[in-house]
């Protein structure tokens, strides 16, 4: 017998005696889950198979052998508490500088608030860019994984995902990282769930030398040549 919710999306599939897989409707293809207890076949109408137990979710209850009916109320033995307060996960933007050489861990810090009962966890997935001003996966250490969990023990309000970028001295333009949690567990509700995480360039062109200035002069030279004469007019001897 499959419980499906009204968006079509089996919460429970059951069966007792045994296990049957369904082979058409919104259970297509699985395998139920044997509750453990049965009717012999001789029991009153107005007995019933039946959970019991305290909570606010499925396994908090567990099934009993036929008890008198409830039909329109709760069941004998069985009560339902609101969930446990445990919290709130939102992730928050940061930045780093890329460094030189070496690795710089760009740390995204997942918070808890609103209640820290119990352990709770999120997934995350990092987003490469495409263009101009997007971290690509070259910005990260070899051993980069951009997705995983992040998890909070009992009592933890704080988490950090660390996400190694490498260093160089190429004169880029600042690059965009872009992180998102999603599937929370342990009844934990995700706050802010997108983050983005510049990473500043450090490296600048180196400065300019100084000017360089070129004269060019064109002198032009005339030579004149000249040409004399020297006239000689006939000389008289002299007599004595």
């Amino acid at each position: 017998m499959p419980l499906v919710d009204a968006a079509g999306v089996v919460v429970l599939f059951l069966s007792y005696k045994g296990f049957i897989t369904a082979i058409n409707g919104p259970a297509f293809g699985l395998t139920s889950t044997d509750i453990g207890v049965a009717e012999a076949g001789a029991e009153a109408a107005s007995l019933s198979l039946q959970l019991t137990g305290a909570g606010s979710q499925a396994a908090d209850f567990s099934w009993t052998a036929p008890t008198a009916g409830s039909l329109g109320a709760v069941n004998a033995g069985q009560a339902f508490v609101a969930p446990a307060a445990n919290g709130t996960l939102p992730i928050g933007d940061v930045s780093v500088v890329d460094g030189n050489d070496g690795a710089t861990d760009l740390v995204f810090t997942v918070t808890r608030a609103g209640g820290s009962d119990g352990a709770v966890s999120a997934s995350y997935s990092g987003a490469f860019g495409t263009g101009a001003g997007q971290a690509f996966a070259a910005d990260f250490a070899p051993d980069f994984v951009g997705n995983g969990v992040v998890s909070f023990a009992a009592g933890q309000t704080s988490a950090a995902i660390r996400l190694p970028v490498v260093g160089d001295s190429a004169i880029e333009v600042d690059e965009t990282f872009t992180v998102e949690l999603s599937a929370p567990q342990g009844r934990a509700t995700l706050g802010d769930a997108v983050a983005t995480g510049p990473i500043a360039n450090n490296d600048a062109a180196p400065p300019a030398g100084p000017a360089k200035v070129f004269i060019y002069e064109i002198h032009t030279t005339t030579l004149a040549a000249t040409s004399a004469r020297r006239s000689r007019s006939p000389g008289r001897r002299a007599s004595t």
